[in-house]
């Protein structure tokens, strides 16, 4: 089986008006908005685990530290 590329068309070859290497790219950019989507969602969901498990006297350091931090 021959690629566009093999064909000599990729160069070429638009999909409603665009070229389709624009899609590729813009195929990419999402596949990489969704990927990182997820892992910012499991990254989450870990740190709310993490943060149940912390002393109640940490969890006040913490915000402790949050505040103070946005006062400066």
């Amino acid at each position: 089986m021959l690629s566009a590329k093999d064909l000599g068309v990729l160069d070429s070859f638009s999909v409603s008006g665009y070229h389709v290497q624009d899609w590729i790219t813009d195929l990419k950019s999402k596949f990489e908005i969704m990927n990182r989507k997820e892992e910012e969602q499991k990254l989450k969901t870990m740190e709310t685990k993490l943060y149940k498990l912390l002393s109640d006297d940490k969890k006040v350091e913490l915000e402790l530290d949050e505040i103070a931090e946005l006062l400066r």
